[in-house]
């Protein structure tokens, strides 16, 4: 769901002028690469981004042209035939560009193959290495005169002190801290790091940094948009505090009526305008919200409530947590007062 939004987030200024049974439907989304390292989660990233497309309009034909799993155990004949359609340049004719738009792929996708109009590179978790995290920043907008975004997902353990000796556990019974201190090699000082992200990848190939000069607009550190959620375990105690059915139903409505009125205005027309509502607040996250909605009293609470379940936790969470609240207020007021 996370790259999901960033996707949407890149696309926010295109108005939608095609409708679902246009081939332009899903050829407006600019050229995409997300990088992950598991087979597993690529698929079912896949799955999840076609699946908006679906739900926003679009035909199922055209979503799943548009979204295009990439890596080493696809046959060859399937890897030729996906980068040679992604390798179409873009053009002012939209109806010409590639089917595919979005490709979700392992490193095999950077395997001498060259697409100079790709617009947006997003990294999901710890690359292997920090040659891999250049190389993968560095498939965005190779060709003369195109822009481009690189998005790195970074998970907040990342963030940190960390010790200074080799673990000697397993890596499941690591604290945060000891995981720090076994990631690859210049990870750690790059995200922990207070100076432009740029410098930092140059320092560390021992690149010469005196004629660097910033660009504008450059990294989320220099530009000061550096975002960080913390998303908590909520473990298992939901059956344990599940609220009453009044209060359940009266927080799950409100929490609906309000996404709806967040969609509405939170940004143009797209191509996901039909599926904005379930990116602002998924009904997987309404649904443990209402159940769990009278041991919700903090943000800290809510993230833990939610467990991953919603990754615009950051952006939202104080509006959730006073719908939520309100509504579990007016509930037990109102049955109070029906019950006098």
């Amino acid at each position: 769901m996370i790259a999901a939004q960033a996707v949407l987030a890149s696309t926010q200024h295109q108005r939608k002028e095609a409708g679902s049974d246009s081939r332009a439907c899903c050829k407006r989304i600019p050229k995409t690469v997300v990088y992950v390292d598991s087979i597993k989660k690529i698929h079912n990233m896949v799955r999840l981004l076609r699946g908006l497309l679906i739900r926003a309009g679009c035909s199922k034909t055209f979503a799943i042209d548009a979204v295009q799993a990439y890596h080493s155990e696809l046959a060859e004949s399937d890897k030729r035939r996906i980068s040679t359609e992604f390798e179409k340049p873009d053009t002012e004719s939209v109806l010409d560009n590639s089917i595919h738009r979005i490709i979700v792929a392992t490193d095999a996708m950077g395997m001498g193959i060259d697409n100079p109009d790709i617009r947006l590179v997003i990294q999901w978790g710890v690359p292997p290495s920090m040659g891999a995290l250049m190389q993968r920043a560095g498939r965005c907008a190779r060709g003369k005169g195109v822009c481009g975004e690189f998005i790195w997902l970074i998970p907040m353990w990342c963030f940190g002190d960390r010790v200074e000796r080799e673990p000697s556990r397993s890596k499941k019974r690591m604290t945060e801290s000891e995981r720090r201190s076994i990631l690859p090699r210049g990870i750690w000082e790059l995200t922990n790091g207070s100076t432009c992200i740029r410098r930092g990848i140059l320092e560390f190939f021992s690149e010469q940094c005196a004629p660097f000069t910033r660009p504008d607009p450059c990294c989320s550190k220099c530009n000061g948009k550096e975002v960080k959620i913390r998303i908590g375990k909520a473990g298992r105690p939901v059956k344990n505090v599940q609220c009453q059915k009044h209060i359940t139903d009266a927080v799950k409505l409100a929490l609906v009526e309000w996404r709806e009125a967040k969609a509405a205005v939170v940004l143009f027309p797209t191509v996901f305008t039909a599926a904005l509502p379930e990116m602002i607040l998924p009904d997987q996250a309404i649904t443990i919200i209402s159940r769990t909605a009278e041991t919700v009293n903090s943000i800290g609470s809510l993230a833990r409530v939610v467990s991953g379940e919603w990754g615009s936790l950051g952006s939202y969470g104080s509006e959730v947590l006073e719908v939520t609240q309100n509504a579990c207020l007016q509930a037990k007021f109102k049955k109070h007062k029906l019950g006098r």
